[in-house]
């Protein structure tokens, strides 16, 4: 009997431990992040944000920048995050609570980071390989939660590389397009006739003693774009180079617009003494314009967004880097493409009682703050605004098609990253907006309205005419 009741006593217990594992299981929950870098680096990751399942959290007693970055009303964009990170480790700040143990990249150039612990984290360099030339050490930002990204997959696991984030006498050279309009720095939207700006960063390599004798970064533009100005040429974009004295201009050809460093700024740049910091700066960095113009492709399809750097479809704009050290060898680099993307709308002006009927000449403005287009359709009611921006704009009629009433309604017609055109008007048939007008009602040419007034008219003349007669016999039959 006794041990009956051991048998069932041990039963219990082992039932109610295996009741407990799951929910044991699930109340920890692993997330990671796999991090490509360079072989014998170290990074720290610093915990910036909690998720508390509904909204990101900064870290306490992070700096306020970083802060301000992830509270701010209109969403965290990770590359304004990075950049306050960045500044603050720059600023000897405060970029969170240290997240586990450093970590060192294997000879895989790979290092996994694992936390229990929901948010969003940011890796930097700690230490750098013996014997490494170090030319610039970038950091990174990752989220691990499980809130959804933006296609909708929990963000229980991330894949990082920051390998160009390292550079240790490797040259590189890069373009971004600043405040782009779709979430990256190699895409954006823009009116034909606007400006963009571009960043070319570009490494700084040799030194004092493998000193260079000629330094070039280039930039090459598409017939969709021209050149407009270089607005800067810095150091790590803090110690700003002078035109004419530290660097020349050549944008006669737009297919190799050229920013390079003079042979005095180059010779000042090797001396012992007196240098102008160029070898212990890790870039140069080129701000520029460019405008949109009417040669531009409109729309988009798949390929366009290619980065590489021989692609030349959709407004490309792209870099490269030359130079040539003091045993004479001459070495080019090059960088990636980016894109300007510009889209139309199409717009067909029916007759609202029979919408197989296009009308022509009816005018149309489109506007999208202090932009506005007009367009008249034409050739079977069609009219088509180009070269605009992704976005909203209101879509009104300014004059109607000759004899039909003006449609006063004002639309709505969005245009999409990918060129999509929404609006409640849109016709998929016809690929376009359509809008439709009432005619005008006139009363036909010998109706009852016209003839009803013909015959008043008539009676009225002809009375007048007899009282006249009967005045005038009277007047003469009195005499």
């Amino acid at each position: 009997m006794k041990a009956t009741k051991r048998i069932i006593a041990v039963a219990l217990a082992v039932m109610i431990l295996a009741l407990m594992i799951p929910f044991a299981a699930s109340a920890v929950s692993s997330y990671t992040a796999e991090i490509t870098g360079k072989d014998g680096y170290t990074i720290t990751v610093y915990q910036i944000a909690a998720y508390d399942g509904a909204a990101y959290v900064p870290a306490t007693g992070i700096d306020s920048t970083i802060a301000a970055q992830i509270t701010k009303d209109t969403g965290i964009v990770p590359a304004d995050l990075l950049a306050a990170c960045e500044t603050a480790k720059k600023a000897g700040n405060n970029t969170g609570t240290q997240s586990g143990n450093a970590l060192t990249f294997g000879s895989d150039n790979k290092t996994t980071f694992t936390t229990t612990i929901e948010g969003i984290y940011y890796a930097t360099v700690t230490a750098t390989p013996a014997g490494v030339s170090v030319k610039k050490t970038g950091g990174c930002v990752f989220y691990l939660s499980d809130a959804k990204d933006s296609n909708g997959t929990p963000m229980t696991s991330q894949t990082i590389d920051m390998s160009a984030k390292i550079a240790d006498g490797t040259v590189s050279v890069s373009k971004e397009i600043v405040n782009g309009d779709m979430g990256n720095t190699t895409q954006t939207t823009e009116h034909v006739g606007d400006n963009v700006t571009f960043k070319l960063t570009a490494s700084v390599t040799g030194t004092k003693d493998e000193y260079l004798t000629s330094y070039v970064i280039h930039d090459s533009m598409s017939e969709g774009l021209d050149f407009v100005s270089v607005d800067s040429v810095t150091l790590d974009e803090a110690t700003t180079l002078t035109s004419g004295t530290d660097y020349t201009v050549t944008s006669t050809n737009k297919a190799d617009i050229t920013i390079a460093l003079t042979e005095a700024y180059l010779n000042n740049a090797k001396k012992a003494t007196g240098d102008n910091g160029f070898y212990a700066a890790a870039n140069v960095v080129v701000t520029l314009k460019g405008k949109l113009n009417a040669n531009a492709v409109h729309g988009r399809t798949a390929g366009d967004d290619a980065t590489a750097y021989d692609n030349t479809v959709a407004n490309y704009n792209k870099d490269s880097l030359s130079y040539t050290n003091k045993q004479g060898v001459d070495s080019t680099v090059n960088g990636n493409s980016v894109h300007v993307y510009t889209f139309d709308v199409d717009l067909y002006k029916v007759d609202a009682t029979d919408d197989t009927k296009k009308l022509d000449g009816a005018t149309f403005t489109l506007t999208m703050g202090s932009k506005t287009y007009t367009a008249t359709t034409a050739n079977g009611g069609k009219a088509t605004f180009t070269g605009l921006k992704k976005g909203t704009y209101t879509l009104v009629e300014t004059n109607p098609p000759k004899g039909y009433n003006e449609n006063t309604t004002q639309y709505t017609v969005t245009i999409g990253a990918d060129g999509a055109v929404t609006s409640a008007q849109y016709d998929a048939t016809l690929k376009g907006v359509k809008i439709g007008n009432t005619p005008v009602v006139m009363p036909a040419t010998g109706g009852p309205g016209t003839m009803m007034f013909t015959i008043i008219g008539a009676s009225l003349i002809a009375c007048a005419g007899i009282l006249f007669i009967v005045i005038m016999r009277k007047k003469k039959s009195t005499k």
